[in-house]
């Protein structure tokens, strides 16, 4: 069985899913476990670039939308 301290340094290096981490320290949810993350000093685990680059590729279009043409002005 592994730590608390175990399974946070897993979780905050991208090694367990936050799901694991949950089940696995008995917690109620995500928000509690950010808070245990926080209380503990880690840092929330970043996305590969790989991931980052998909979820840039996702979010282009819906930004593009969200532009408005040049020459728009505020009403």
């Amino acid at each position: 069985m592994s730590s608390p301290h175990d399974i946070l340094t897993a979780y905050s290096e991208g090694r367990i899913a936050a799901s694991e981490a949950i089940r696995r320290l008995n917690l109620d949810g995500a928000r509690d476990l950010l808070i245990a993350v926080a209380d503990a000093g880690y840092q929330l685990p970043q996305p590969s670039p790989e991931e980052l680059k998909a979820q840039v590729a996702d979010a282009l279009p819906i930004l593009r939308q969200a532009l408005r043409p040049n020459g728009m002005s505020h009403a």
